[in-house]
Protein backbone atom coordinates (compact mmCIF):
# COMPACT_ATOMS: atom_id res chain seq x y z
CA UNK A 1 0.00 0.00 0.00
CA UNK A 2 3.07 2.45 0.84
CA UNK A 3 4.74 1.53 -2.13
CA UNK A 4 1.64 2.78 -4.31
CA UNK A 5 1.33 5.60 -2.47
CA UNK A 6 5.05 6.37 -3.00
CA UNK A 7 4.67 5.66 -6.56
CA UNK A 8 1.55 8.41 -6.56
CA UNK A 9 3.75 10.80 -4.38
CA UNK A 10 6.37 10.46 -7.63
CA UNK A 11 4.08 11.18 -10.34
CA UNK A 12 2.66 14.34 -8.56
CA UNK A 13 5.98 15.94 -7.85
CA UNK A 14 7.36 15.17 -11.57
CA UNK A 15 4.28 16.63 -13.02
CA UNK A 16 4.70 19.50 -10.54
CA UNK A 17 8.25 20.38 -11.16
CA UNK A 18 7.51 20.10 -14.61
CA UNK A 19 4.64 22.66 -14.44
CA UNK A 20 6.96 25.87 -14.52
CA UNK A 21 10.44 26.64 -15.66
CA UNK A 22 12.66 29.44 -16.71
CA UNK A 23 12.63 29.41 -20.81
CA UNK A 24 15.02 31.00 -23.60
CA UNK A 25 13.65 32.18 -26.42
CA UNK A 26 15.59 30.87 -29.28
CA UNK A 27 13.19 32.10 -31.93
CA UNK A 28 10.05 33.95 -32.48
CA UNK A 29 7.73 34.18 -35.47
CA UNK A 30 4.25 35.27 -34.82
CA UNK A 31 2.82 34.23 -31.60
CA UNK A 32 5.21 30.68 -31.97
CA UNK A 33 8.40 30.36 -30.26
CA UNK A 34 10.89 27.99 -30.08
CA UNK A 35 12.38 27.45 -26.20
CA UNK A 36 15.14 26.02 -24.94
CA UNK A 37 14.55 25.03 -20.92
CA UNK A 38 17.37 25.00 -18.15
CA UNK A 39 17.61 21.17 -18.71
CA UNK A 40 18.62 21.39 -22.78
CA UNK A 41 15.83 20.44 -24.10
CA UNK A 42 14.54 22.86 -27.24
CA UNK A 43 10.94 22.79 -27.89
CA UNK A 44 8.84 24.10 -31.03
CA UNK A 45 5.55 25.88 -31.22
CA UNK A 46 5.54 27.19 -27.38
CA UNK A 47 2.77 29.89 -27.94
CA UNK A 48 4.13 33.34 -27.13
CA UNK A 49 1.27 35.12 -24.38
CA UNK A 50 1.51 38.97 -24.06
CA UNK A 51 -0.68 41.26 -22.83
CA UNK A 52 -3.79 42.53 -24.43
CA UNK A 53 -2.99 46.12 -26.35
CA UNK A 54 0.74 45.79 -26.37
CA UNK A 55 2.74 43.50 -28.94
CA UNK A 56 6.84 43.23 -28.48
CA UNK A 57 9.30 41.05 -30.30
CA UNK A 58 11.70 40.53 -27.41
CA UNK A 59 15.25 39.09 -29.10
CA UNK A 60 16.85 35.83 -28.83
CA UNK A 61 18.65 35.24 -26.03
CA UNK A 62 15.36 36.79 -23.62
CA UNK A 63 14.69 34.64 -20.85
CA UNK A 64 10.88 34.06 -19.60
CA UNK A 65 8.90 31.57 -17.58
CA UNK A 66 7.71 28.34 -19.57
CA UNK A 67 4.43 27.09 -18.25
CA UNK A 68 3.69 23.41 -19.01
CA UNK A 69 0.15 23.01 -19.46
CA UNK A 70 -1.35 20.49 -17.49
CA UNK A 71 2.37 19.79 -16.68
CA UNK A 72 2.90 18.22 -20.11
CA UNK A 73 5.94 19.66 -21.92
CA UNK A 74 4.24 19.01 -25.41
CA UNK A 75 1.94 21.61 -24.66
CA UNK A 76 4.06 25.00 -23.01
CA UNK A 77 3.50 28.38 -22.92
CA UNK A 78 5.94 31.34 -22.47
CA UNK A 79 5.29 34.81 -20.43
CA UNK A 80 6.96 37.41 -19.40
CA UNK A 81 10.16 37.60 -21.61
CA UNK A 82 12.58 40.08 -20.79
CA UNK A 83 16.16 40.82 -21.73
CA UNK A 84 18.80 41.44 -19.09
CA UNK A 85 20.68 43.09 -21.95
CA UNK A 86 18.54 46.23 -22.53
CA UNK A 87 17.41 47.22 -19.01
CA UNK A 88 16.70 50.95 -18.30
CA UNK A 89 18.02 50.86 -14.63
CA UNK A 90 17.78 54.23 -13.57
CA UNK A 91 14.14 53.37 -13.07
CA UNK A 92 12.82 55.33 -9.36
CA UNK A 93 10.10 53.79 -7.30
CA UNK A 94 6.63 53.98 -8.97
CA UNK A 95 8.15 54.41 -12.75
CA UNK A 96 7.29 52.85 -16.08
CA UNK A 97 9.40 52.66 -19.26
CA UNK A 98 8.97 51.52 -22.82
CA UNK A 99 12.01 50.97 -24.89
CA UNK A 100 13.48 48.75 -27.71
CA UNK A 101 17.13 47.42 -28.13
CA UNK A 102 18.50 50.18 -30.38
CA UNK A 103 17.85 53.00 -27.98
CA UNK A 104 14.41 54.52 -28.19
CA UNK A 105 12.21 55.00 -25.17
CA UNK A 106 9.11 56.22 -23.53
CA UNK A 107 9.53 57.18 -19.87
CA UNK A 108 6.79 57.77 -17.19
CA UNK A 109 8.54 59.26 -14.27
CA UNK A 110 7.70 59.71 -11.08
CA UNK A 111 7.43 63.32 -11.72
CA UNK A 112 4.93 63.29 -13.45
CA UNK A 113 6.70 63.94 -16.80
CA UNK A 114 7.40 61.63 -19.45
CA UNK A 115 10.19 61.36 -20.91
CA UNK A 116 10.45 60.12 -24.87
CA UNK A 117 14.10 59.53 -26.58
CA UNK A 118 13.80 58.98 -30.12
CA UNK A 119 15.71 60.59 -33.50
CA UNK A 120 12.21 61.37 -34.74
CA UNK A 121 8.12 60.92 -33.75
CA UNK A 122 5.95 60.63 -35.78
CA UNK A 123 2.24 61.26 -35.21
CA UNK A 124 -0.63 61.13 -37.18
CA UNK A 125 -4.00 63.12 -36.23
CA UNK A 126 -4.15 66.00 -34.78
CA UNK A 127 -2.26 67.09 -31.74
CA UNK A 128 -3.67 69.11 -29.52
CA UNK A 129 -1.81 70.78 -26.29
CA UNK A 130 -3.16 72.77 -23.39
CA UNK A 131 0.04 73.89 -22.33
CA UNK A 132 2.66 75.98 -23.94
CA UNK A 133 5.23 74.11 -26.79
CA UNK A 134 9.04 75.03 -26.09
CA UNK A 135 11.97 74.03 -28.14
CA UNK A 136 15.46 73.20 -26.19
CA UNK A 137 16.50 76.77 -27.02
CA UNK A 138 13.85 78.13 -24.80
CA UNK A 139 11.66 79.43 -27.90
CA UNK A 140 8.02 78.91 -26.79
CA UNK A 141 5.45 78.54 -29.91
CA UNK A 142 3.43 81.59 -28.35
CA UNK A 143 6.67 83.45 -28.41
CA UNK A 144 7.43 83.21 -32.16
CA UNK A 145 3.25 83.73 -32.57
CA UNK A 146 4.15 86.92 -30.82
CA UNK A 147 6.88 88.37 -32.76
CA UNK A 148 4.58 87.31 -36.01
CA UNK A 149 1.86 89.20 -34.87
CA UNK A 150 3.91 92.07 -33.85
CA UNK A 151 6.68 92.38 -37.09
CA UNK A 152 6.44 94.92 -39.61
CA UNK A 153 5.79 93.26 -43.48
CA UNK A 154 9.67 94.52 -45.08
CA UNK A 155 7.02 95.96 -47.85
CA UNK A 156 6.01 98.16 -45.88
CA UNK A 157 2.80 98.26 -42.81
CA UNK A 158 1.81 95.45 -40.46
CA UNK A 159 0.74 92.01 -40.42
CA UNK A 160 -2.63 91.65 -42.15
CA UNK A 161 -3.96 89.14 -40.25
CA UNK A 162 -2.70 87.89 -36.77
CA UNK A 163 -2.35 84.10 -35.79
CA UNK A 164 -3.54 82.08 -32.57
CA UNK A 165 -6.15 82.41 -30.05
CA UNK A 166 -5.83 86.72 -30.42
Amino acid sequence: MFDILRQHLKIINNKLQNLVSIGTLNMLKGSEAQVSSLNGSVRDAVTHFQNFGFRSKPPAGSKGVKLNVLANGTNSIIICLDNIKYHFTALKDGEAIMEVQEGCKIHLKADKTIDIASPSVNITGNLIVSGNITDASGTSLADLRNTYNTHTNPNGGVVAQKVGGE
